[in-house]
């Protein structure tokens, strides 16, 4: 090759083959966010899971089709499959104890299956005949993806108690809910340990009432929600009463407080009944205030996540009730709801406004002729000449 010729060859200079390394590097993460190598794992597992377990499952019944029963370690109680790989029922396991507690299901090698499979994250795999319909049922605990890998899967309730208990259903999953809607004590049994949901609702305060003139609405009581490992036992439930909106022989004009209610010994405290303590409607719960009446014939709304909207000022009698204070909702009945709404405000000749998330309404309509009246629900503070709503506690757990 001549001199010229060489000269004449360009080479690619450092700026452009950056800018090649950082378009190949874009490229690479494109594809990477969406093949989502760590999505399409979790498939292959549970591909394999699927597999495994209808490999099993035909095993099994071609043992019951030949021998006229189960292998003797399958029973009603669900149960880990003991991990004896291609060990047949002759072998001796080492440590002797490997399956203690465990179903042994060696008497279906190598007849029947070549190996004892287990879950590919490592795990194993679980079996019991199932009482609904004499079946054998086996499960996959670690399937992942939200994916439910099993045959036969046995749902059952394993708790005990409440005045409201159904199943529903949310998507592959279902779930036992148990309510306790009624003021006082009572119990939950767990029959197992496991994880499961809890919503508490204190009792909401009552009303106020000034001197038959209007009325200040109670606040919601306090929600209090999450998660907790249970012990297979009993657990006292509280469920917290409504204030009155009687008041006491010492102070007729408040309402009264709520009571607080519990479960596995975490609290959600009572709302305050309405008065005119600090010129304010009552608080909730979780703290927060009533919208003020600013003198007037017009009550604020208290309420657990929110203040209550306040009174128009200088009002005179045309004043405008406060807005409920706003609740917490929660899904975990099935059904978005809303818990320990504030009671909504009365004034002199406007009405009254509207309670929020299971608060109080009215009594009274304009100038005080009869309206539509609104109980408060769920922990809700007492609307107009109200008592508060009863607290309540709902657990839930997947079966």
């Amino acid at each position: 090759m001549s001199k010229e010729k060489i000269k004449n060859k360009k080479a690619f200079t450092l700026l452009e083959i950056m800018l090649a390394i950082i378009l190949i590097g874009i490229l690479i993460s494109i594809a990477l966010v969406s093949i989502n190598p760590n999505r399409q794992l979790s498939q292959a597992r549970n591909t394999e899971r699927v597999a495994e377990v209808n490999r099993l499952y035909d095993a099994i019944e071609r043992y019951m089709s030949d021998n006229g029963l189960y292998p003797s370690d399958i029973d009603f109680t669900e149960k880990t499959i003991c991990n004896t790989g291609s060990k047949s029922s002759t072998d001796t396991l080492s440590p002797s104890n490997l399956c203690e507690g465990k179903a042994d299901l060696r008497v279906l090698v190598p007849k029947y299956i070549d190996s004892i499979p287990t879950d590919p994250a490592g795990s194993l795999y679980k079996v019991r005949i199932n009482s609904n319909n004499n079946e054998v049922s086996l499960l996959a605990p670690d399937a992942e993806l939200n994916e439910d890998v099993s045959i036969n899967k046995v749902s059952f309730a394993w708790a005990e108690g409440g005045n409201n208990i159904y199943t529903l259903q949310s998507g592959s999953r279902s779930y036992r809910v148990h309510e306790f809607n009624v003021a006082g004590t009572s119990t939950i049994n767990f029959t197992k340990a496991g994880l499961v949901e809890y919503l508490i609702v204190g009792g909401g305060g009552g009303s106020g009432v000034v001197a038959d003139v209007y009325s200040i609405p109670g606040g919601g009581g306090q929600v209090v929600s999450g998660t907790i490992n249970v012990l297979a036992q009993s657990y006292s439930v509280v469920v917290g009463k409504g204030g009155s909106s009687k008041g006491t022989v010492a102070n007729p004009e408040v309402g009264e407080n709520g009571v607080e209610s519990s479960v596995f010994s975490i609290i959600a405290n009572p709302g305050q009944g309405g008065g005119r303590q600090v010129g304010k409607g009552g608080l909730s719960g979780s703290g927060k205030e009533g919208g003020n009446h600013q003198g007037c014939g017009s009550g604020g709304g208290g309420g657990a996540g929110g203040v209550g909207g306040g009174a128009v000022p200088s009002c005179g009698d045309n004043g405008q009730g406060g807005l409920g204070g706003i609740g917490i909702q929660s899904d975990i009945t099935g059904v978005m709801l809303g818990y320990g709404g504030g009671g909504g405000g009365e004034s002199w000749n406007q009405g009254c406004r509207p309670g929020s998330d299971g608060g109080g309404k009215c009594k009274w309509g304009v100038g005080f002729v009869a309206g539509t009246e609104v109980l408060p629900s769920r922990g809700g503070g007492a609307g107009s000449e109200q008592n508060g709503g009863s607290g309540v506690v709902i657990i839930r757990y997947e079966i």
